[in-house]
């Protein structure tokens, strides 16, 4: 599961542990994600037009083609121009007729190494969408990877506040045994590592491990210190966090500018001095959302949200952690 971020990291702990099971159960097991959820709530979306025929999305046809091998066949170039113009939806599905529905690629001349779930946290921007899904797509075909791009989209008052975009495609969005910090130097921090326990931005981290930390703490809401939470998780487990060198892992970051919904946490401090007692005990295993709709189009699938937010506060306030959340 590749990460990739854009507005609250919040979203990416529904994205995250939602992903896993999106990936590798068929459409006719989504209602069993959610006692909230049924299957009227997917839909194909194709040139505007809602489709039926639901049941090949993400298929990986089986063949006996060689593995796919980055030695051999590499078409990765390294440095890459950064797009920055927005093209129509129209242009960018010419541009990329290989996609398949719900923005699925896999190479077709040989057996990918990985799956891989590009999570990608979304809250109506199109503009910036298009921007993205045009640096991604072009990238990531390149890597012989079996990928989706999938959007998670909540429905309260989450804003889209910057994009990432990767400057070097090798950089690859695969996972390995060890967690990845994929964005370790960015355009907006001059290229340096801003410091070393930083694990914000785009990170690589497979279903196994971050089930094994217990995912994200789930009180963190606003911005501030959730990733440096889940840092501590991954330490905590004796898991060592890889990165690129800087020449390969740089990140160009559109800035937008911040709306009053993306404040700063001001209970984050609060939170994270609990952060060794509340490993067991708040994460994966206790997120409470509810999953609203699923929606598939040509480069992308949207997955819609309800975070449960108030809720969530109001928990914290009982608890006695944070009293003006």
């Amino acid at each position: 599961m590749i990460r990739q971020p854009a507005i609250n990291l919040k979203s990416l702990r529904f994205a995250l542990y939602i992903l896993p099971l999106f990936l590798v159960i068929s459409i006719k097991h989504y209602k069993k994600i959610s006692r909230n959820f049924n299957i009227s709530n997917v839909k194909l979306v194709k040139d505007d037009k809602v489709l039926e025929n639901v049941d090949k999305l993400f298929y990986y046809p089986n063949s006996q083609l060689p593995n796919c091998s980055f030695e051999k066949e590499s078409q990765l170039m390294g440095r890459l121009p950064v797009f920055l113009e927005a093209p129509t939806f129209e242009y960018l599905n010419a541009l990329y007729p290989n996609i398949q529905p719900g923005g699925h690629f896999y190479p077709n001349h040989c057996n990918a190494e990985q799956k891989v779930a590009i999570l990608v946290p979304y809250r109506n921007r199109q503009s910036h969408l298009r921007i993205f899904l045009h640096n991604i797509h072009k990238t990531l075909q390149k890597q012989h990877i079996d990928y989706a791009i999938i959007l998670i989209e909540p429905i309260n008052n989450v804003t889209f506040n910057r994009d990432l975009i990767p400057e070097d495609d090798r950089n690859l969005y695969q996972c390995s045994k060890h967690p990845r910090h994929m964005s370790s130097h960015i355009n907006k921090f001059d290229y340096e590592l801003p410091y070393e326990y930083i694990f914000g931005g785009a990170s690589a981290v497979s279903t196994e491990i971050f089930k094994l930390v217990n995912g994200y703490n789930n009180m963190y809401w606003g911005w501030g210190m959730e990733d440096d939470d889940l840092y501590n998780r991954i330490k905590y487990n004796r898991l060592q966090i890889s990165r690129y060198p800087p020449e390969i892992s740089r990140y160009y970051m559109i800035i937008h500018e911040h709306e009053i919904e993306n404040s700063l946490n001001y209970c984050r401090y609060a939170i994270f001095k609990y952060y060794k007692d509340k490993m067991n005990t708040e994460g994966l295993n206790n997120l409470n959302y509810t999953l609203k709709k699923i929606e598939f189009y040509h480069l992308y699938t949207k997955i819609i949200v309800d975070p449960l937010e108030e809720i969530s506060k109001q928990n914290l306030r009982e608890l006695g952690i944070c009293s003006t959340i």
